[in-house]
């Protein structure tokens, strides 16, 4: 039998999989030898991903774990697997025009499709028990596979909607809440923490595919699990409400709050599953808002996210505000509109926050209030544009982020007729912060130029083999 954890074996199996790889990268399979040795690339991949990872001398290193040969060829595997199901899993999009590929197509449907999504469900619970089981590469492809088989009737039925309460409840909703390397990452650098969250061109990381499974999993089969969902949060949000005062209650008294508290509040388990509530309430609110359902929105966002806008843990009080600013562009009246304009209120003061997480996330926003239909607030609103541009200006000084440009972007169109004065100091702001951006890009190449050129004069063997 092949011992997968030998590293030796598993630098040989990392070549032949990459092979596969190589040669099989296209929809159309235009060499029958492709469809001949199907059946025994097959076996090979659902033999690695049936195998545990077994680690001896384990290091807590992602960056050791993803070096060693064997989570190497489990991430290709899974790789080479996740695109099958991209391809062919949906049957109503995966028409052929050719014969091979139909065959191709028609011999994984019915030979591996179901071992190979058994082999998913078998590794995630591995995971769940030992964390060690699986990278987060490797775990960011299996949440994608499960992505692609809602769309299969099959599939769902017999692993997804079989395994439902195990998926969302020990795999997803974990993923979903922040943990300790969050914290460490937040307060050890906020501005990387921030703009690793606001940067819309970022690699999909576990906590993204987190929240596309249970986007996927709505649209599709919506009406089956948006209730289970919404139950869970319900149940974790009324926790988390009931021990309220207990866990804030250090910070009750204005001025208490020195790093140590801040660093055990960001710490607390209630906070940490409130947040993990919210990011799922953030993905159904587009089907939690739907008119069939017939939900009492303002309501809800009074009872589980609107008491956590002001939370003095900035990491709740980040997914607050997003949930928050998500649902109210839903709602088609508000009946406490004096509320509706506090939380306005509420987050334009934090675009001054002294955190730079509540900062940008606020002047992402608060844009969502702009569209509501309600004279009372829009009255607010053209009274607040001064200290807004004022704002919104400053955190475009310290950060590059497009949706904050966006909201620049949406008042200038919604109020177009009262930003008008304004508009000299906005364009003027823009063109400093675009020139600073240039001339920080060449310091930086310049650096890197600088960095070379002087190792090259330290080496000059380095010199003598370039020039050969």
């Amino acid at each position: 039998s092949v011992d997968i954890n030998n590293n030796e074996v598993s630098e040989i199996l990392c070549i032949i999989c990459k092979i596969y790889q190589y040669v099989n990268d296209n929809f159309f399979i235009n060499e029958v030898i492709i469809l001949e040795y199907m059946d025994n690339y097959f076996s090979l991949f659902d033999f690695i991903l049936k195998n545990e990872i077994v680690v001896s001398n384990y290091m807590e290193d992602e960056s050791y774990l993803k070096a060693l040969p064997q989570y190497k060829c489990k991430r290709i595997v899974l790789d080479i697997v996740t695109r099958l199901f991209s391809r062919y899993v949906n049957t109503n999009y995966n028409k052929c025009n050719n014969e091979i590929t139909e065959k191709f197509c028609q011999a994984f449907l019915n030979k591996w499709l179901c071992p190979f999504f058994e082999d998913l469900i078998i590794i995630l619970q591995s995971y769940h028990k030992n964390k060690k089981t699986l990278t987060d590469e490797c775990l960011v492809y299996i949440l994608q596979g499960l992505s692609y088989g809602v769309e299969n009737a099959l599939i769902y039925k017999n692993y997804i909607k079989n395994n439902f309460e195990f998926l969302v409840r020990d795999v997803i909703f974990p993923l979903l809440c922040y943990n300790d390397d969050d914290v460490e990452k937040f307060l050890c650098d906020q501005y990387d923490f921030t703009m690793n969250i606001f940067n819309t061109y970022i690699v999909e990381d576990k906590k993204v595919s987190a929240t596309s499974f249970i986007k996927d999993l709505t649209r599709y089969r919506g009406s089956k699990h948006i209730s289970e969902l919404f139950h869970l949060c319900e149940n974790v949000i009324s926790t988390y409400n009931q021990n309220y005062h207990m866990v804030y209650s250090k910070f009750a008294t204005q001025g208490n709050q020195d790093e140590a508290m801040v660093e055990e509040l960001l710490r607390n388990e209630f906070c940490k599953y409130k947040y993990g509530a919210l990011k799922i309430l953030e993905c159904l609110y587009s089907r939690l808002c739907d008119k069939k359902r017939n939900m009492n929105i303002e309501q809800f966002l009074k009872t589980y996210v609107e008491n956590d806008l002001n939370n003095p843990n900035h990491l709740v009080c980040y997914q607050s505000i997003v949930t928050y600013c998500c649902f109210i562009k839903k709602v088609q009246h508000f009946s406490d509109v004096n509320g509706l304009v506090g939380n306005y209120e509420v987050i334009l003061n934090h675009i001054g926050s002294t955190s730079l997480l509540i900062r940008v996330a606020s002047a992402s926003y608060i844009k969502k209030f702009f569209k509501i239909k309600n004279d009372y607030l829009k009255s607010v609103i053209i009274k607040s544009i001064p200290i807004l541009i004022e704002r919104l200006l400053n955190v475009i000084k310290e950060v590059k982020c497009e949706y904050i440009v966006m909201t620049l972007d949406n008042l200038a169109y919604t109020y177009k007729d009262y930003i008008t004065p304004y508009v000299n100091d906005v364009v003027i702001t823009l063109c400093t912060s675009f020139v600073f951006l240039i001339n920080k890009k060449d310091e930086e190449e310049s650096a890197h130029n600088s960095l070379e050129n002087s190792l090259r004069h330290n080496n000059p063997e380095l010199t003598s083999h370039t020039q050969e």
